[in-house]
């Protein structure tokens, strides 16, 4: 196993983190997706991996904080874009989220799930008004 061999290869606990996550082994996936930031806190993917666990996991607050941290490390990943407005929607801050989405679609216009994500958080918003 890599990690065996290269105790800083933030990659292999990244990937752990994405199989252990599919097990639905949440604890276990967000103990690796957080050893996979804290040898790479560059790490885009492993914080929006950590993020999309979470927010499966209803830890929306976390969630927003780890989407947050890869669009800043990233400003154009787009996935991060759209799960953080996913997030924001069902806190149900509405003019963030679709900020995001809209910032998602502007990089990725034929991102499908993002178009419906729009219009169903537009709907939201008139339906508050």
């Amino acid at each position: 196993m890599a990690i065996k061999l290269n105790s800083d290869y933030a990659l292999a606990y990244n990937n752990l983190g994405n199989a252990l996550s599919a097990e639905r082994k949440i604890e276990e996936a967000i103990t690796h997706y957080k050893m996979a930031i804290e040898l790479k806190p560059g790490y885009s993917e492993a914080h929006h991996n950590l993020g999309n666990v979470l927010f499966n996991a209803k830890m929306t607050e976390e969630a927003i904080d780890y989407y947050k941290e890869a669009i800043r490390i990233r400003p154009n990943f787009v996935l991060a874009h759209n799960n953080l407005g996913n997030a924001l929607l069902q806190k149900g801050e509405m003019k963030e989220a679709i900020d995001h989405y809209r910032k998602t679609l502007k990089l990725r216009p034929d991102l499908v799930a993002a178009q419906k994500n729009l219009e169903t958080a537009l709907l939201l918003s008139e339906k508050l008004r």
